[in-house]
Parts: structure tokens; sequence; C-alpha cells
């Protein structure tokens, strides 16, 4: 499936973020209650209340961990508080910062999650878009046949028994980056996303419809972030250079006992 082969360094505080870049961070969610309850501090009082409305244990951890995390780069990037910076969502939820601060190019950044893993993306000069997905059974042809085209789906039943599960997730994951770089919406848009997901395939673009530029202008990255697990990158224009990092680190410097009111 032409997964680029990633370096993952770790880090408790990420680099300046020059134009051009791409910052791409991977986190496990399964973190303990000392993590949990730091990174709960970060957090907005509406995204206080949305986990509270979380009744799963799980679901609320996954929740506290990659939104406080989110928080926590968005601050170190933008020299701000993290829990004052003001998140809102396009009209598809896209998330975005309100009221950056002047001087700076504007950020762009996108995030998703999938079991215990999330993955998230910084640039300062282009929209991105990542999403991330943990291999698991599902109901395959059923769930082709709802976003693939027509011609997608004929190749997509050609395929031996043994690839269909994971091409497909490489499909989902590269079409769902691309919808998430423009912000669309998933049920209406995703069709007309075409990519190559056929296991001797490189990743790309081959059709994006109206609006969304040349296909052969866009890049589109599949990873690898963590074994079990496919994601990609997409963007409407060409990436610079991509630094990775895992954000384990981060995670034990969120329940170090300095100040929080310090950071960043």
């Amino acid at each position: 499936m032409a997964e680029r082969l990633l370096r993952w360094s770790l880090t408790d505080t990420p680099p300046d973020l020059g134009r051009g870049e791409v910052h791409l961070f991977r986190a496990s969610l399964s973190q303990p209650d000392s993590v949990v309850q730091a990174a709960h501090r970060l957090l907005s009082p509406d995204e206080r209340r949305r986990a509270a409305r979380l009744r799963d244990p799980g679901a609320f951890r996954r929740f506290v961990v990659c939104r406080s995390l989110l928080r926590w780069l968005l601050g170190q990037y933008l020299r701000t508080a993290p829990a004052s910076l003001v998140l809102g969502a396009g009209p598809h939820g896209k998330p975005f910062v309100r009221r950056q601060p002047p001087g700076d190019p504007a950020l762009e950044f996108n995030l998703s999650h999938s079991h215990e893993l999330a993955v998230l993306v910084f640039s300062r000069d282009r929209p991105l878009g990542v999403d991330v997905e943990y291999i698991r059974p599902v109901r395959i042809r059923a769930l082709a046949r709802a976003i693939l085209s027509h011609e997608e789906f004929e190749r997509f039943e050609a395929l031996p028994e043994s690839v269909k599960l994971l091409a497909f997730f490489h499909c989902w994951t590269r079409k769902e980056a691309c919808l998430k770089a423009v912000g669309d919406e998933l049920t209406a848009g995703i069709r007309r996303f075409r990519v190559t997901f056929l296991p001797d395939e490189p990743p790309a673009l081959l059709a994006a419809g109206a609006g969304t530029g040349e296909p052969a202008a866009w890049t589109l990255e599949s990873l690898s972030p963590a074994p079990g697990y496919v994601a990609a990158m997409a963007s409407p224009g060409r990436l610079g250079r991509l630094r990775c990092y895992d954000a384990g680190p981060i995670m034990r410097r969120l329940a170090a006992p300095e100040p929080l009111a310090n950071w960043p």
C-alpha cells in the first residue's frame, strides 16, 4: 500500500513550526488517571461539559486526553495558555482557533483518533486533513458500497479476500483525510474524492470534484502510525518537510507537578 516509513522522535516540546513544514504527532490515549486528571484542567468549560456527558469511562478518558493534547500543542505554537484558546468548528466540523495572535501566519491543524491512538497534524501555510483507523473487522462490502463510486467498487470487488480489509481502510482514511482538508461534509462528499487503494498502487488522489483544485496538485500520504493502525494525511497543495513526533513525553509532562499555569 506504499505507506511512508516514518521516524517518530520523542519530544516534550515541539520545535518552531516554519513555513512549508508539517508537524505530525501520534499519541496513545491509554493514559493513567494522573495524566487524565491533569489533562482535564486544560479543557474549556464547554469541553468539560461535553466530557461529563460521556458515561463510558474509556470514552471520557480518550476525549479528555485527545482534546487536552490538542490544546497544549496549539498553546505551544501560538504562545498562548492552552485553556484560554477559543476553538471553533466549520460548517462540517473542521476545528480552528478563533482570534489567533496577530503577526504570525495562520496555524492550520487537524486531528483524528481511533481506538487508543490519536494523530494530530499542524502547518503554518496550508490546509491539512488527517485520518487514522484501527484495523478491525467491519461489514466491508456494505461500507465499501457507501463510500466508493461504481467504478471503485468494481475494482474493490475484484480484489482477493485476503487483502480487502486493509484495502478498505486505506481507501477510507485517504478519502476522509481529503474531505477533512477542505472541510467538506462526509456523507455528501466522500464519493467525489476518488483515491488509489489497490495493493500495488502508491497513494494518489484521482478525482476531487469541483472547487477543490486539480488532483495532481494534491499531496496524499499513506501512514503507518502504530501496529494495527493505518492513517492518511492530505493537503490540496505540495507539502514541505514532514517532521514526526511521539507525544509520550508530553503525556508524562502533563502529569508532572510543575504548575500548568506557566505553560507554554
